[in-house]
C-alpha cells in the first residue's frame, strides 16, 4: 500500500519534471533565435528597455543568473 503511494508520487513528480524540462528546452532555443535574430539585424534592440516593474529584479532571477545584461 504504502508502496503503490509512493509510486503514484513519484510518477507524478516525473511527469513534473519531463514538462519542465521540455519547458526550458524550448526557451532555450527561442532565447537562441532571439539573440540570433538580434545579431543578423532581423530584429532591431537598439531602444530596447528593461521592464520597469520589479519583476526583472527578483532574487530568484537573480540568482539563477537570467536576470537582464546591459
Amino acid at each position: 500500500m504504502i508502496a503503490r503511494f509512493l509510486d503514484q508520487q513519484t510518477a507524478k513528480l516525473d511527469e513534473l519534471v519531463a514538462i519542465a524540462e521540455g519547458s526550458i528546452a524550448l526557451l532555450s532555443e527561442r532565447r537562441s533565435a532571439l539573440i540570433s535574430a538580434a545579431v543578423t539585424g532581423k530584429i532591431d534592440v537598439r531602444n530596447w528597455q528593461p521592464p520597469s516593474d520589479e519583476s526583472a529584479f527578483d532574487p530568484e532571477v537573480l540568482s539563477a543568473g537570467l536576470e537582464a545584461v546591459s
